[in-house]
């Protein structure tokens, strides 16, 4: 299981989302939940999610969907099940 924490991000990030929208306690990948893609305490446990559904653990694919995530997702795909559809066609290792 991928368990990357927040050293291993590369971008800057706001670290301010509330405790109350603990993204690290979402089960599977539902469309209600959206990714703030500067926020780190949604980020970081998306990438860590995504990457255990792939069974992918090395840094460097880490740091390649991280990337990804903040530099080619088209900003209208928001909710984590896009998200996850959008990677699987679109991220390749």
């Amino acid at each position: 299981m991928a368990n990357f924490n927040r050293r291993s991000l590369r971008y800057s990030y706001s670290w301010t989302s509330s405790k109350e929208k603990d993204h690290s306690k979402i089960i599977g990948f539902p469309d209600e939940y959206l990714l703030d893609s500067n926020e780190g305490y949604e980020v970081l446990p998306f990438i860590n999610k995504y990457m255990s559904s792939r069974a992918w653990a090395y840094e460097s694919t880490f740091l390649r969907i991280e990337k990804v995530l903040r530099e080619e997702l088209p900003k209208d795909i928001r909710g984590h099940k896009s998200i996850k559809e959008w990677l699987d066609q679109n991220f390749k290792l």
